[in-house]
């Protein structure tokens, strides 16, 4: 994150019925991608697979990415009205 370098990292995401809780890791990271590629999949404009198959998104397994997915699925498309 170039605007913020204090949060460049490793973060652990766990979620379960009710929440999730985002920490700062040791692990060896499943997902590596960049904070704006992250901030579109949070927007729910696209997912971490299709930006894995654009080369942004470099994954340690399939089932990573789909879990990903999983995780981050909006059921609402984003969109924008200029008043």
């Amino acid at each position: 994150d170039e605007f913020c370098p204090w949060n460049d990292g490793v973060y652990t995401l766990e979620a379960e019925q009710g929440g999730a809780v985002c920490r700062r890791s040791e692990r060896i990271p499943d997902l590596h991608l960049s904070v704006a590629d992250l901030a579109a999949v949070y927007l729910g404009g696209t997912s971490f697979s299709s930006l894995a198959a654009a080369g942004r998104v470099r994954s340690s397994s399939r089932d990573a990415l789909q879990l990903a997915d999983r995780m981050f699925r909006t059921d609402r498309a984003p969109w924008f009205v200029e008043l």
